[in-house]
């Protein structure tokens, strides 16, 4: 951290002005939406400081803003496949899940608490369709250079991401329960995790230009 502020909020914040920058050069008009997804995390996470340090619960801002994240990345996995069963299969996760977090946040867990079964829940549908993709490319007769194409670096955000917070949510009542003593150190694996996935949206922004 830096003077409280955690350093995944710098890359954050320079993800979204890289993103800002190269707006017009976007070629594909639903990575657009990318630009909007990080300005609406940079917004998140700063309420999340400036609450944080003033002993405020912010659980609340984070169970909406996660959720609109699954929204997105459906969103974008469905318009990134060509494939049409995988097409079908991200619209009914989205028509499910979805209102599921509502139900769970609203009515189950509560506003106040973060809603770490959704989450999760949430969490492996991600790597599910990351891995989706994956094996989309690998499958096309023609392959082109993966490096050239944003989503495939998206998709290794997310992969890698997911993959981590996963692993921290299926440790979340041991952690933050039986063994405090560890918070420090996860949470240390989600800075490192935050931070990867921004540094994979401003390679995206400045070195590929295909789909």
């Amino acid at each position: 951290m830096v003077y409280g502020i955690p350093l995944f909020y710098f890359v954050l914040f320079l993800s979204f002005i890289v993103g800002l920058a190269r707006y017009k050069s976007i070629e594909i008009n639903y990575f657009k939406l990318s630009v909007l997804y990080l300005f609406m995390n940079l917004l998140v996470e700063t309420y999340g400081i400036i609450s944080k340090d003033q002993g405020k619960n912010n659980f609340w801002v984070y169970n909406l803003s996660t959720t609109a994240e699954f929204g997105f990345y459906y969103y974008l996995f469905y318009k990134a496949t060509g494939n049409l069963l995988h097409k079908k299969i991200i619209k009914a996760i989205s028509m499910v899940f979805l209102p599921l977090c509502f139900i769970n946040i609203f009515f189950i867990q509560g506003i106040n608490v973060f809603h770490n079964n959704t989450f999760g829940l949430g969490s492996v549908t991600m790597v599910y369709l990351a891995a989706c993709y994956f094996k989309q490319e690998l499958g096309l007769e023609e392959i082109a250079n993966p490096l050239s194409k944003k989503m495939f670096w998206i998709a290794t955000g997310v992969l890698f991401f997911y993959t981590g917070t996963v692993f921290y949510l299926g440790l979340f009542e041991f952690i933050h329960i039986k063994n405090a003593a560890l918070v420090n150190n996860f949470d240390i694996l989600l800075n490192i995790l935050n931070i990867c996935l921004y540094v994979v949206y401003i390679i995206s922004f400045l070195f590929v230009n295909g789909k």
